[in-house]
């Protein structure tokens, strides 16, 4: 009988996060999160996305579908921008996933649309002195065929926290704000994209996963 309850208390919680759109696990959020896990005892997974959106939804599901037979207390996910939408993805389409909470970090709430200008648009040299693979119309169309599948109607919000900075240069908060209205949101005045003073607003939405 002790055990179990020792076994019980000493449950941990895990954080995945999915980076967003040609980032990486060594982006300053994701070093970030991934220091906080190490102070709080909580797990941390970071996968490197392939830039195929069916291979980085297939790499992320497969990720969550071995972290939660581990039975952990609590587990989290945060998406930002690109990756937001992919944790959006499996929040609406994976089962079991009314199990998890979800974190989005400037979501892309329109990826087919936002993505049109990236297809083919790298430099040969970005592509040889930076060993990446370009982004092709099939990547693209591959975007287009998952965002059907999410639809409009959240199937979970109370599980979801929406970060959204009006200083955003790419996306519009004001329309990731109307798509996840019914989750709690946290607005943040000024800031960027990439939300680079991530770290001052985590004292505010960590509360949310209960750390």
């Amino acid at each position: 009988m002790d055990k179990v309850i020792f076994n019980k208390i000493m449950k941990k919680k895990a954080i995945i996060y999915l980076h967003g759109f040609r980032s990486s696990p060594e982006s300053d959020k994701a070093t970030f999160l991934k220091q906080f896990c190490l102070t709080n005892n909580i797990d941390f997974l970071c996968p490197p996305l392939d830039i195929s959106p069916k291979k980085a939804i297939a790499q992320s599901i497969t990720i969550v579908k071995n972290v939660m037979v581990q039975e952990y207390q609590q587990i989290i996910l945060i998406g930002s921008s690109l990756g937001g939408f992919y944790a959006t993805y499996i929040m609406q389409n994976y089962e079991g996933s009314e199990q998890l909470l979800s974190i989005l970090i400037n979501p892309s709430v329109r990826p087919f649309r936002d993505l049109e200008s990236a297809i083919n648009s790298e430099k040969r040299w970005q592509l040889e002195a930076l060993n990446i693979r370009p982004f092709t119309k099939n990547h693209h169309l591959e975007i287009q065929k998952l965002e059907e599948t999410v639809g409009t109607t959240l199937r979970f919000p109370d599980n979801i926290l929406l970060v959204a900075a009006k200083g955003d240069e790419l996306l519009s908060w004001e329309e990731m704000s109307s798509f996840y209205k019914g989750c709690q949101q946290y607005i943040v005045d000024g800031s960027d994209h990439s939300m680079t003073d991530f770290p001052k607003h985590w004292e505010r939405i960590k509360g949310f996963i209960g750390v």
